[in-house]
């Protein structure tokens, strides 16, 4: 809420109708058969020694003695108010004030400010579901980074076990650039990830899924600063910007097969539309005034035939979708727009590991 005053939106952000539409994704999410969890939900059933290690990071002052007491104190708070304080990540400032001190000499001059962890409304940045396997992101904006050491935690929380893959700086690769599904996995090369994450992360790409696709988008425009801005996969069918679907100077991909072994770049690139192709994949054209409305970020629901799209999507694409199957579901996001964040920003999955017989 703080970060969204001044967004600047006309009409301006309405962290009511925001929260009403993020139930309102909840429950379709529930209907659809998921088991749906906030990063809140999940800290406030964490251990209380968990809890007072992430607060006593997110507590900060400029005088550190009285940083410790606060710290100290956090140990009475509840689950619940713990949950605030490293949500909220609390700041003092002391600065000698003589004024203050000629009237009352036994207090400083302090201001208390706040640096809310905002991001945490799009948890599908902070990490990578690898099908099994977690990457935590390495986040290319440096005010998100306190971000992953919360879903750190969340993370090993739900599955009962550290991510398998952590990045760091300068191995940037934010979850929203990678698309996975099934033997099949996308990974976005544009302004917020580089190629040596994907270097860091090829030994579990490689475990995990038969065919990688390197994507590198071109354009880079500021408002689509992700792959999944225009760009979602399904195992049949694929949402995807028109100006990049068959123009290698938009986007390009290199297609690998991993069970070759053989991670050389490829002799020549391929359109997305060709990538798909040769995956028997169908492309979903979404026109550049659906990109905009984050018509292409949109959930395709694991193991079902349903998509959660924003109530945003041009009529013309729902019904492509439905015409290949597809179960549309239509979930108003338009407070969430205007964060500059979409449905498929605002979920992330975590998957549980194959059981003996999957795996076989």
């Amino acid at each position: 809420m703080e970060a969204a005053l001044f967004l600047g939106a006309d009409p301006a952000y309405d962290p009511g109708l925001a929260e009403a539409e993020s139930e309102h994704l909840r429950e379709v999410l529930t209907d659809c058969g998921l088991r749906v969890e906030t990063p809140t939900d999940v800290l406030r059933t964490m251990p209380r020694e968990s809890l007072l290690a992430l607060a006593a990071t997110a507590i900060t002052s400029s005088d550190q003695e009285r940083r410790l007491r606060a710290v100290e104190a956090a140990r009475n708070y509840s689950a619940r108010d713990l949950v605030e304080v490293i949500t909220r990540r609390p700041h003092m400032r002391t600065v000698p004030d003589p004024d203050l001190a000629s009237i009352s000499p036994d207090t400083g001059s302090e201001t208390f400010t706040t640096f809310p962890l905002f991001g945490m409304i799009f948890p599908r940045d902070t990490y990578v579901d690898l099908g099994g396997a977690v990457a935590i992101a390495g986040m290319r904006r440096a005010d998100r980074t306190s971000e992953t050491a919360v879903m750190t935690a969340v993370l090993e929380r739900l599955r009962g076990k550290p991510a398998e893959a952590v990045l760091a700086a300068p191995h940037f690769l934010e979850g929203g650039d990678v698309a996975v599904c099934g033997p099949v996995a996308f990974v976005g090369i544009g302004f917020r990830s580089a190629q040596s994450a994907v270097d860091e992360l090829w030994p579990l790409l490689e475990r995990r899924f038969r065919t990688v696709v390197f994507v590198e988008d071109t354009i880079r425009r500021p408002a689509e600063f992700h792959l999944d801005s225009w760009f979602t996969l399904s195992p049949a069918v694929a949402l995807v910007s028109k100006e990049r679907l068959d123009d290698l100077r938009a986007a390009r991909c290199a297609v690998y097969d991993t069970a070759s072994g053989d991670r050389r770049v490829p002799e020549r690139t391929l359109t997305v539309r060709a990538a798909l192709d040769g995956l028997g994949i169908e492309a979903v054209e979404v026109g550049p005034s659906d990109v905009a409305a984050c018509g292409a970020n949109a959930f395709f629901v694991p193991g079902t035939p349903a998509v959660v799209v924003s109530g945003s999507m041009a009529k013309a694409t729902v019904r492509a979708l439905e015409r290949h199957g597809c179960d549309v579901r239509r979930v108003a996001f338009t407070e969430h727009h205007k964060q500059s964040g979409g449905i498929h920003c605002a979920v992330n999955t975590v998957t549980p590991d194959p059981t003996e017989k999957e795996a076989a």
